[in-house]
């Protein structure tokens, strides 16, 4: 049976981040059980908040090859990132909204990750991110209506789904994911209130004699 002591990954992950300089004081792990067995390890980083998604990415990606390599995984069906991003409002303002980006990975893709693991020309050094999670959530904490999820499709190529709590929908894709992440927060904010004039003109309508 392996020891797991959150502290100690806690402590592991902190020095991994500040040596890459992205500097952290701290992080959170948390034991999350699931319904049918076993625990999800849950780490929340909730003090640094990125404004690009190559920087999170790379961390989250050098994170999971050491979590991996001190076999902190091996007792848990499935690891979960979720840490705060800024997110720009408007096309050229300085005007950000604060939203929540989760990565996570499960099961099979964990146990394949443990596998390829070498000490020496190890090849998850040279895997992408989008390899090893399962998918990347990202949502505002500003607004309950809209949610996200961003895949990369092909090499290069991502994909962007906006969801509103009403159906609306938003799909975009492009090369950068920054600009992509800019451009749906753009168009859900117009959408959303395109949709509630149009909603206001109908019930004023309905209204008049």
């Amino acid at each position: 049976m392996i020891s797991f002591k959150h502290q100690t990954v806690e402590s592991l992950l902190v020095a991994l981040w500040n040596r890459h300089g992205v500097p952290i004081a701290r992080l959170e792990t948390v034991d999350i059980p699931l319904p049918n067995g076993g625990n999800v390890l849950y780490i929340n980083l909730h003090e640094k908040i990125f404004t690009t998604w190559s920087m999170l990415d790379e961390m989250v990606r050098l994170s999971l090859i050491t979590l991996v390599g001190k076999r902190v995984t091996k007792p848990f069906y499935g690891v979960q990132f979720q840490l705060a991003v800024n997110v720009r409002k408007t096309d050229y303002g300085d005007e950000y909204d604060l939203g929540v980006a989760k990565y996570g990975l499960y099961s099979d893709k964990l146990r394949c990750l443990e596998k390829r693991w070498r000490l020496f020309f190890n090849p998850l050094r040279r895997m992408p991110l989008e390899a090893m999670t399962t998918g990347r959530d990202f949502w505002l904490k500003t607004s309950n209506n809209w949610s996200f999820v961003m895949e990369e499709l092909s090499a290069g190529v991502f994909r962007i789904i906006g969801t509103h709590a009403k159906g609306w929908r938003i799909d975009l894709t492009g090369d950068n994911p920054d600009r992509l992440m800019e451009r749906i927060k753009i168009d859900a904010l117009r959408m959303e209130s395109e949709n509630i004039q149009k909603q206001d003109l109908y019930l004023t309508s309905e209204s008049d004699p």
